[in-house]
């Protein structure tokens, strides 16, 4: 009897593992193309019209008006209002992860919300520039995209590590 629930559970364990990520390739058009990018589910997030998105305290002004700006571009393009507050949860989270290089970023787009996770403001406008090229090109134009514009994402988690070579030494 102990053997059967010990099986089971592994048997649970296994399934869940296999339903949540996939070695299934991915491919997006972005460019420059993050160092790793891993499918995590056959889902999408469709939560980017009317997007809530949320920040913590850790970012300089600086790097709040780039979100700011970033949501006004998507309220432009979806034609809802997207907004930009500090707090823990919206549809879509940045926070700050001092463990992360400076112009590294960590994306993990799930159904029901993004996390982007970065150390500075390198990193947290490099992912937003990720994120815009996963969109629908009306995201840069200023004016609301056409009926049926499909602003979907797929479930995915990118880490990038970028190198700014237009610096110089």
């Amino acid at each position: 009897m102990k053997r059967s629930i010990i099986l089971l559970a592994v048997s649970a364990v296994s399934l869940l593992a296999s339903c949540c990520k996939s070695d299934e390739p991915v491919q997006l058009n972005v460019i420059p193309y993050p160092e790793s990018v891993t499918k995590l589910s056959n889902g999408t997030f469709d939560g980017v019209t009317g997007a809530s998105i949320r920040y913590n305290a850790a970012f300089s002004e600086k790097t709040v008006e780039s979100i700011r700006q970033f949501a006004e571009r998507l309220s432009s393009a979806t034609g809802e209002e997207s907004t930009v507050k500090k707090g823990r949860f919206g549809a879509m989270n940045i926070r700050h992860k001092a463990s992360l290089a400076e112009e590294e970023y960590e994306i993990s787009i799930r159904r029901n919300c993004i996390n982007v996770f970065a150390s500075s403001h390198k990193g947290v406008l490099y992912s937003l520039a990720t994120l815009s090229q996963m969109l629908p090109v009306e995201v840069y134009s200023g004016v609301p995209a056409p009926e049926g514009t499909d602003w979907t994402l797929p479930c995915v988690s990118i880490n990038e590590i970028s190198i700014d070579c237009s610096v110089n030494s």
